[in-house]
């Protein structure tokens, strides 16, 4: 019963609000709040090592926190989110190459290029 008990835990908790728009949403947005949902569970449960998978990748994915990570990656591009990351494997690229940190290993897979002006 960890799993209710760490999701309730972590709601019930009042976190400091700050909100530069009144419309903004109290509650983070459901994968945000699995995001603070995986974190809090980790840290509860003194886990010391995790593979950490991002949502939509890159620059402004909620799971791009972590200032150093032992390692870090990308594989292969494709036209998926355009409407978040870019239209062309440029454009995606270029946010995917967000969760790249100074000093961290980092790991790529080849990539194949899709249609024209990719």
């Amino acid at each position: 019963m960890l799993f209710p008990y760490l999701t309730f835990s972590l709601l019930n908790r009042s976190f400091p609000i700050k909100r530069q728009f009144e419309s903004t949403s109290l509650m983070p947005g459901y994968f945000r709040f699995l995001t603070l949902l995986a974190f809090h569970t980790l840290l509860s449960e003194k886990v010391n090592a995790t593979i950490l998978e991002v949502g939509v990748g890159g620059t402004y994915d909620s799971t791009n926190i972590v200032p150093r990570p032992v390692v870090t990656g990308v594989t292969a591009l494709g036209l998926d989110h355009v409407n978040v990351l870019g239209k062309t494997l440029k454009e995606i690229a270029w946010q995917k190459g967000g969760i790249y940190k100074v000093r961290t290993i980092s790991n790529q897979t080849l990539q194949q290029l899709i249609g024209e002006g990719s």
